[in-house]
Formats: structure tokens, sequence, C-alpha cells
């Protein structure tokens, strides 16, 4: 209790310096209400917003868009987010700004609707066409729902076989949670590794960079770009894309709501209901 009082305070006394270096009263009004929009979409998941990565800020955009807000309201509440996150680096309070990369709609239209079964299969399929990295990736975002940043943060270590198969160890919000993964992306992970046993699991190729180094951001976007237009699919497909289409495809198949929030480590299930088409 005591340590979730002090990241309170800290929360809060960070937000007070930044609120009183905007010079605009009018500013502090509306982007105060823009980061209380954002603390209450956080909700009662534990631990203090400061620890929000891109993805969550992903998600954020996506629920602000499904609830019905604009995409001049949406733009703005992410500026403020910028702003404030910007201000928590500066002092020191988080190690980067999980906006900076996050896709504003100003610069291109909001996320389209989930694959189908057969569109699934077909981006599947191109994956695989690839190489078993492409497989492992859309798989770990179509099969078994991770995010992206949970994907890409996996190390090799973080795999384990289990009499049910193989099980991957994922952190959500400061917490370990073990995720089944599903025989494909296993089937496509076991041919990838081909008997690397430590390291990121996925890996960049980039001619410029160390080798070795995990898979970026871009880098994934880049195969996902790639997988889909293998596949033939005449649409953009994005992580967010992959992650509604395993919610969708498994409340389709007859999963409980619930078992998909645990899936995929949505605080509630009135999260997991928002990725329903």
């Amino acid at each position: 209790m005591a340590r979730k009082r002090s990241e309170e305070e800290k929360f809060e006394g960070l937000v007070a310096d930044w609120l009183h270096g905007l010079a605009s009263g009018n500013t502090r009004d509306a982007y105060r209400r823009d980061l209380d929009a954002f603390r209450d979409w956080w909700g009662g998941g534990g631990g203090s917003p400061l620890t929000a990565g891109g993805d969550d800020i992903d998600e954020y955009r996506d629920a602000c868009s499904e609830g019905g807000a604009g995409r001049a309201t949406i733009s703005r509440r992410l500026s403020a987010l910028s702003s404030f996150f910007e201000h928590a680096r500066q002092a020191e309070a988080v190690a980067s700004n999980p906006v900076e990369q996050v896709r504003r709609p100003t610069r291109s239209a909001t996320p389209g609707p989930s694959l189908d079964d057969q569109q699934a299969a077909d981006l599947f399929a191109g994956a695989e066409a690839l190489g078993s990295k492409v497989a492992v990736l859309v798989g770990l975002l179509l099969w078994d729902g991770m995010k992206l940043g949970e994907a890409l943060a996996l190390d090799v270590e973080q795999l384990e076989k289990t009499r049910s198969g193989l099980q991957a160890t994922v952190s959500r919000r400061g917490e370990s949670r073990s995720v089944l993964l599903d025989r494909r992306t296993a089937n496509a992970i076991h041919h990838y590794l081909d008997g690397r046993t430590e390291g990121p699991l996925l890996v960049g190729a980039s001619p410029t960079q160390q080798a070795g180094l995990r898979l970026t951001r871009f880098g994934a976007d880049f195969l996902l770009k790639q997988a889909a237009d293998l596949a033939g699919l005449e649409r953009s497909v994005s992580a967010n894309t992959l992650r509604r289409s395993y919610i969708n495809a498994a409340r389709r198949n007859g999963t409980p709501v619930e078992d998909i929030r645990r899936q995929v480590g949505h605080t509630t299930t009135r999260d997991t209901r928002r990725y329903l088409s």
C-alpha cells in the first residue's frame, strides 16, 4: 500500500510540475482533462501510468476511436500524453517517451477491422514463405494475441517446454504471466531458433547494426507489410490488426470472453469487448 501511495505521489508531482510549465491556462485545463482521460482508461489494473509502453498508447488511441472520439480529439490527447511523457523523461522518471512511435490520426486512418479466417491463414502462409522469423512474429500476434511490444521483448530464456506445449513468460504491468503458445507459433519458433538457447527471440537483420540485436518496432512493421503483400491482402495490416483478429477469431470459435481476456492480458472484459467487431 505504501509503495502504491509513493508511486501515486510521484506521478502527481510530475503532473503538477508539467502543468506548471505550460504557459497557457486554457492549455493547462485541456491537457489536464486529456491526462485524466488516459488515467481513467488505464483504470484499476495496478501500477503507475508511468509504466505505459508504446503498445499501451496504441491501445488507448484505438479505444478513443472506438469510443466515438474524433480524429482531432485523439490527436490532441496524444499530444498531451507526449508532452507529459517528455517531461517525465527529462525528469528521469521514465527511460523514454512511449508516444514517440505511436501513429497519429492526422497521418493515417484509424485501424481497419480484423482479418477473417481465410485472410489470417493467407497471411501466415505468406509469413512462412518469407522465413521462420516472420512466421514467429506473425504467429505471436495472430495466433497468440500478444502485443507487439511483448513479442519483441521476449528472450529465448523465457520459453519453456511443458506437457501442454511451448509456454512463454511475458511481463504485463509489472507482473510475469505465462502464455501457452499456439502449436503453429511453437513450430515456427523451433525452426527459427535451430538450437539457439539464449538472447532475444526475434533478432533484427539490419546491415547497419550489430548482429544479434533485438528486432525493432520499425523492423517488425516492415516484415508485417512484406507478409501482407505476399499474401495478396489488399489492405494495410498492423500488429494491432492481428491482435484484434486473434480476439475475434477466438470469440467466433466459442471461447468465453473472460478466457480471451486472460490470454491477451486485458485488465477487464470491457477492454476485450472493445476489440470485438
